[in-house]
C-alpha cells in the first residue's frame, strides 16, 4: 500500500459516497490526517461567498414629511459551513433616520424616516455573513435610495 504525504496533494474537493440508489452525494466535512498524524480539515462547500442584491429603491409623494421603506434585496450564500449569520450595517456615520428592517436577516429592506417633499436619500449599506466556522465576507456595498415627490395638489 502507497502512503503519500498529504501536503503534496494539494486542495480536496467534496467527500462523496453513493446511496442506495446508487446516486453520488456529498456528505459533508472531512478531515484527513498526514504522516505527522497532524489533521487537515477540509469542506466540500468551498470558499465562503456572498453576492451582489442589487440595489433598494422606494418613493412616495406627500406634501409633509414621510417615511419611505425600499424594495427587499437578498443576498445568496455560497460555500462555508452553514449555518450562516448575516449582518446589515450601514456604511460610513450612523444616521438614526435610517433604519435596516431585518438587520440579521439575509433578506431586509431599508427605511428613512421624515423624507420632506421633493427630497431624495442615498446611503450605502453592506452585509457581512459569518459561516459556523467563523470565516467571513462582506457584500459589495448596496446602495439604498428614498424618495419623496411630494406635494400633490387636491382640488378643492
Amino acid at each position: 500500500m502507497m502512503v503519500r504525504d498529504v501536503s503534496t496533494i494539494g486542495e480536496i474537493g467534496a467527500i462523496s459516497m453513493r446511496d442506495a440508489g446508487a446516486v453520488l452525494r456529498e456528505v459533508g466535512e472531512g478531515s484527513i490526517r498526514d504522516a505527522d498524524s497532524l489533521e487537515t480539515f477540509f469542506s466540500p462547500g468551498g470558499e465562503l461567498a456572498v453576492d451582489y442584491p442589487g440595489e433598494a429603491y422606494g418613493a412616495g409623494a406627500s406634501a409633509v414629511g414621510i417615511i419611505v421603506t425600499t424594495n427587499s434585496i437578498t443576498v445568496t450564500v455560497t460555500g462555508g459551513k452553514a449555518p450562516y449569520t448575516p449582518l446589515w450595517t450601514k456604511v460610513g456615520t450612523p444616521d438614526p433616520d435610517w433604519i435596516i428592517t431585518a438587520p440579521n436577516q439575509l433578506t431586509t429592506a431599508f427605511k428613512r424616516l421624515s423624507v420632506p417633499p421633493a427630497t431624495t436619500y442615498s446611503d450605502n449599506f453592506i452585509c457581512t455573513v459569518t459561516d459556523a466556522r467563523g470565516d467571513s465576507v462582506a457584500t459589495l456595498e448596496v446602495p439604498a435610495t428614498v424618495s419623496n415627490y411630494g406635494g400633490l395638489e387636491v382640488p378643492i
